[in-house]
């Protein structure tokens, strides 16, 4: 049965209207102002095509009932996901947020952690962001310092509110930016296939979120498997020593870790269903043998040879701030596969590469080849150059 918001401290725990509208956008429902310019009017199909359902809100947060508008929407919301007003409200007021949960399972009869162990926790659950922030720019076996990346995303990542029946943490992310799509016809005949563009980019404050989720999936797999092989090798897209170590020491008793997508973008297709897991004793000893690996790890250094498939610049690309990236196809003639290769590149390299494309071309380029999630990325490229 759903409770309705109705008294005075039910109605101060009311989520703020920007959330309220921001939610209903970011779940797909369609706005239309009135003619009036009075009003916000949501719409989203039903089950009846001819009888869209519609939620209809102030079209500014000025109205002084706006409290009973919220009220209103918020129980309608509800009812039609089938679910608690608590756990709706809730819903809303993180609707912009990733949400990483941890909770330990065994604190005893007090449901509480000592302060020791929640000041260490805190420590650990900052440098598995920080580590996954570094590798985002930078994807190393191992960090002996990060990087500034990596220290931006432990400002950018959030305490949420602890929750008890087994002590935990909530880390939220919050989502600040949005998908940058970045697309480059290619200019041959022989290219038409290659017509597309580079995948889309989330925000780095998703994909440090998705890099912690998709490590955290390698040391359940290890865990279950006994094998750490596919946790050590996959660092590009997942945990460095650093990460490894950190949680090894979260582990040292059982802990579940959940992780909730905002609706505001979509999660790649590899975590986009993220079941509960949890760290034991064994996740533990698994973890602190990958780290060592992962230490002794030198990465590859590779030489990359093919066509410029794609070049995107999100400004200007003879500004020297710009991101300017190409795409190179690089072949395995003894096989007849290819591979796309993401590479950064400076002003003059990114005029190199335009005009190999022009001109169809060969160029070669050295650097840390690097696989993150389902691509492929050159790290600390240097000597470009065109062949032929």
């Amino acid at each position: 049965m759903l409770t309705l918001i109705s008294d005075m401290t039910e109605q101060r725990s009311t989520p703020r209207y920007e959330d309220v509208t921001g939610y209903l956008r970011a779940t797909g429902w369609q706005e239309q102002i009135s003619e009036n310019q009075r009003w916000s009017v949501f719409t989203k199909a039903s089950t009846e095509p001819s009888s869209p359902v519609e939620i209809v809100l102030p079209a500014t947060n000025q109205t002084p009932d706006m409290q009973m508008h919220l009220i209103g929407a918020i129980n309608a919301i509800a009812a039609l996901q089938q679910t608690s007003v608590e756990d709706m409200i809730k819903l809303i007021a993180v609707y912009d947020r990733d949400c990483w949960s941890l909770r330990y399972l065994e604190t005893g009869r007090y449901h509480s952690l000592a302060l020791s162990r929640a000041i260490d926790s805190i420590k650990n659950i900052g440098t598995v962001v920080r580590t996954a922030g570094s590798s985002e720019m930078k994807a190393l076996p191992h960090f002996s310092s990060f990087l500034s990346s990596g220290n931006q995303m432990s400002q950018q990542f959030r305490m949420g509110h602890t929750f008890r029946g087994s002590f935990g943490f909530l880390i939220e992310s919050h989502i600040t930016g949005s998908v940058i799509n970045y697309y480059q016809e290619s200019m041959f005949e022989l290219d038409k296939d290659d017509n597309a563009s580079i995948s889309p980019i989330a925000p780095i404050e998703r994909r440090v979120m998705e890099r912690i989720a998709r490590g955290l999936q390698a040391v359940w797999h290890a865990t279950n498997t006994m094998d750490i092989t596919p946790l050590v090798e996959r660092y590009g897209s997942g945990f460095a020593s650093n990460a490894c170590m950190a949680l090894a020491k979260l582990a040292t008793t059982p802990v579940e870790c959940r992780i909730k997508w905002s609706p505001r973008i979509e999660p790649t297709e590899d975590v986009r269903s993220f079941e509960p897991i949890i760290l034991n004793e064994t996740s533990k000893t698994l973890l602190e043998q990958a780290a060592q690996r992962l230490r002794e790890i030198q990465p590859e250094q590779a030489t990359i040879r093919g066509t410029v498939t794609h070049l995107t610049a999100k400004a200007d690309p003879s500004d020297p701030e710009t991101k300017r990236a190409i795409t190179i196809k690089r072949q395995y003639p003894e096989t007849l596969r290819s591979m796309q290769v993401e590479v950064s590149l400076g002003p003059e390299d990114y005029k190199k590469a335009l005009n190999a494309h022009q001109q169809n071309r060969l160029v070669e380029v050295m650097g840390l080849l690097v696989q993150v999630g389902q691509k492929w990325r050159l790290d600390e490229p240097h000597n470009f150059h065109l062949l032929g």
